[in-house]
């Protein structure tokens, strides 16, 4: 079981709390390559018990809510999990049996897709702290890194037009990051770490979510210029 919690007294306010980007991003991957069985486990608790409430802020172990609000990189946890656990293990019957958590997935992403800009919208940065920036940089990365690994699962499950459309989906949100996410600053090209969708755009990093992490995300090489304009 993985969960994220400063204390364990029940006199502070997160004890044994769960986050999805915690437990499935910063901690599975860890896990999986040196305790597999473990990893399945956990894995299980996040697309059993935690499922319904995947992306909200915080959650108690149980499922229950803890604190609110909408996170974008969250979302896409499991799903990046569950695409890195099928890759690293081809336990194809783990994915088979959790075919309804797959779509379930799938439709939450879905849902907070923006028609007009083609962006995926969060109400909270990784830092936990709400934005009028609904547009956030490293979270529609993430979003784009966990659309391949749907279309992975979906084939798996054998749907090949829903892996092809994911993948189509992620050529389409690729561009949409570069077009909408991307700013000139000072003569040179350079990621924002998120847009309002008018005017502004926010320049700054959010550790959790930080901008070096593109190249390790596979979205861009390390000397890509626009990537080293971000970086310097």
């Amino acid at each position: 079981m993985l969960f994220r919690s400063t204390s364990r007294s029940p006199r502070y306010f997160v004890s044994a709390a769960y986050w999805d980007r915690d437990s499935m991003i910063w901690s599975f991957p860890g896990l999986l390559r040196f305790d597999p069985a473990s990893a399945r486990e956990a894995l299980g608790h996040a697309l059993g018990t935690q499922l319904a409430n995947t992306g909200i802020h915080s959650r108690f172990i149980d499922g229950v809510v803890l604190e609110d609000g909408f996170q974008l990189d969250q979302a896409a946890a499991p799903v990046l999990a569950l695409a890195d656990y099928l890759a690293t293990t081809g336990d194809t019957a783990f994915v088979e049996r959790h075919r309804d958590a797959v779509d379930h997935l799938a439709a939450l992403l879905a849902s907070v897709r923006d028609a007009t800009t083609g962006l995926y919208t969060s109400w909270q940065d990784a830092q936990d702290e709400y934005r009028r920036h609904p547009f956030l940089t490293t979270a529609n990365v993430l979003v784009w890194k966990a659309l391949a690994g749907l279309a992975a699962l979906h084939r798996v499950l054998g749907r090949e037009a829903a892996a092809a459309e994911a993948e189509a989906e992620a050529g389409r949100l690729r561009a949409a990051i570069l077009r909408h996410l991307v700013i000139d600053r000072d003569g040179r090209r350079m990621f924002a770490a998120g847009w309002d969708g008018a005017g502004d755009h926010l320049v700054e990093d959010i550790p959790p979510g930080s901008l070096f992490r593109l190249p390790a995300l596979g979205f861009v090489a390390e000397d890509d210029p626009v990537f080293v304009a971000t970086s310097e």
